[in-house]
């Protein structure tokens, strides 16, 4: 204090608070404090709340030549950053230990980040699974980082997206981001390697950098060692190892995984049954990710014409996820299948497990160059890993369902909506069964039946009421036209149910809602009664 003056520092969140400051009359002088400005900014206080997580991917050790990709060391930091900066949301489970690990020689301890929001009002044995594995062949520079960047995703969301905020409140995410940490050295450290598989030594066979260990996703206990899908020799590409799950990289992610789906769903000979249809209501999603061909694979692969018994909804939730990335479809009989192999992540987390399984082949090379990472393969397939996250509570029915491409509020497609309390809001959902479905299928021939909207809660929510929005009527929608593509269905959809789209909207009086942030949730149901993914939006209801 000098004489009548005194010095007052304050925090400004926004231009509009700043401007409002300067129009008192009693402030003689007002400066912005550079200093403090930026000390403030540097700090790192996230809020999962809040959504402010903002680490910079170049806060961490990458890949030599690419700066894109945090390397093993920074991944493993990014781990235990992420849990200490979320504890509501975020858990890094230790799952079990690399090869070398087991043998003493060096070696790392294997994680998975559970991905969630902790809350007593929706427990564990409740909650939809959603895994997502990556990394598994070691060369593969891409699959990690995504994981990484999805999981960054997921945490800037919660509380900001009203999407991220519903699976999160509802679904565990399972993110196991370095599935074979040993192998990912030796590709990190000696490239012309081009180390694929873990580094366990063969005692009958030396083989040269490189080829040395067992192919990982040649090793998962279903239809392990099938002839000519995998190999016995230790220095082949493809060699199985010596017993179905021999590695400890795949023992730690089976006994990891296994126990999160429902053994009541499981088959009691999986093998011997595998051609058996699992229930539509089965939950939970596997997914792993591999680079490079951008192809999206789903069992079975241990035979080149083999559809599962689930084939139409392993292919619906396949063809939705194309329409993401476009990335061709590899499954059974495609095609672009690209070989036949056995003792897979994929036909593991379906054949044995009961879940929704597939895998990603990203982009076009195992070193992928940063720029076509950061131009297309993370803006295209960070809504993929959404869009099943989403689905996970039951994806065999899900994927088969009516998705919902827009909600306005009043006509405004905003994140978060403003109304007045007391009045009344028009809420519009465009929904498609066919649109996403990357061309004409069984399973998109069908328009919306139906659609419900829920205020403050959710479809699922035991004993939840919602609004039945109004959608058109449809001229000879008894009608059926099955040959007609996605395409065709626009053209000729006045004298079909089979349209494009189908927008429903409903009126809700605001006039016994609280004050403050409200969220819709917004579902659709075709004319083969599935129903489909659940979409949030966020509104605010003022004085």
């Amino acid at each position: 204090r000098r004489g009548d003056l005194i010095k007052v520092t304050f925090l400004v969140r926004n231009q509009e608070e700043y401007d409002m400051i300067l129009e008192l009359d009693d402030i003689s002088k007002i400066r912005i404090d550079q200093d403090l400005t930026a000390d403030f900014q540097s700090m790192n206080s996230p809020s999962a709340e809040e959504g402010s997580y903002e680490k910079n991917k170049n806060d961490y050790p990458t890949v030599t030549g690419f700066n894109c990709y945090r390397n093993l060391e920074g991944s493993y930091q990014f781990m235990e950053d992420l849990a200490t900066d979320f504890p509501d949301l975020v858990t890094q489970i230790d799952i079990g230990d690399s090869y070398l690990k087991t043998v003493g020689k060096g070696g790392y301890d294997m994680y998975a980040l559970k991905i969630t929001k902790n809350t007593d009002s929706i427990p564990s044995e409740e909650k939809s699974k959603f895994v997502a594995n990556f990394g598994l062949h070691a060369r593969e520079m891409a699959p990690p980082e995504l994981g990484m960047r999805f999981a960054e995703t997921l945490v800037n969301g919660y509380g900001v997206d009203a999407g991220i905020t519903s699976i999160l409140d509802r679904t565990e995410i399972h993110l196991i981001l370095q599935a074979n940490p040993d192998g990912r050295f030796l590709a990190e450290t000696d490239q012309s390697a081009f180390q694929r598989k873990n580094l366990r030594e063969d005692p009958s066979q030396e083989c040269s950098v490189g080829l040395v260990g067992v192919d990982l996703n040649r090793n998962f206990p279903f239809m392990w060692g099938l002839t000519g899908r995998s190999s016995n020799y230790p220095c082949s590409q493809v060699y199985r190892g010596q017993s179905p799950a021999s590695e400890p990289e795949v023992q730690a992610i089976v006994n990891y995984v296994s126990p999160l789906f429902p053994e009541s769903q499981k088959k009691a000979n999986p093998e011997a049954d595998a051609l058996e249809p699992y229930p539509e209501n089965a939950t939970g999603i596997f997914f792993d990710c591999h680079s490079f061909s951008e192809l999206i694979i789903w069992p079975y692969s241990y035979a080149y014409e083999l559809q599962s018994g689930n084939e139409l909804a392993l292919q619906a939730m396949a063809r939705k996820t194309a329409s993401f990335n476009n990335y061709a479809l590899a499954g059974p009989a495609t095609s672009s299948f690209l070989y036949t192999a056995s003792g897979t992540t994929a036909d593991w987390g379906y054949g044995a497990l009961g879940g929704m399984s597939g895998a990603l082949e990203l982009g076009t090379a195992f070193y992928q160059n940063c720029a076509y990472f950061e131009s297309s393969i993370a803006p295209n397939n960070l809504p993929m890993y959404l869009y099943l996250a989403n689905i996970a509570r039951a994806p065999f029915i899900l994927s088969q369902g009516p998705d919902v491409m827009e909600v306005t509020i009043d006509g405004s497609s905003e994140s978060i909506v403003s109304v007045s309390q007391g009045s009344t809001i028009t809420v519009s959902a465009t929904m498609s069964d066919c649109e996403m479905s990357s061309g004409s299928y069984s399973s998109s021939l069908q328009s919306v039946k139906s659609a419900t909207v829920y205020i403050d809660e959710h479809p699922d929510d035991q004993g939840s009421t919602g609004f039945d929005m109004i959608l058109p009527t449809i001229f000879l929608g008894f009608i059926d036209f099955p040959w007609l593509s996605c395409s065709a269905r626009f053209i000729f959809g006045i004298l079909a149910r089979d349209r494009i789209r189908v927008t429903g909207t409903v009126a809700i009086d605001t006039s016994d809602l609280a004050i403050g942030r409200h969220v819709l949730h917004i579902q659709g149901e075709d004319y083969k009664s599935y129903k489909g993914p659940v979409a949030a939006r966020f509104f605010e209801v003022t004085a």
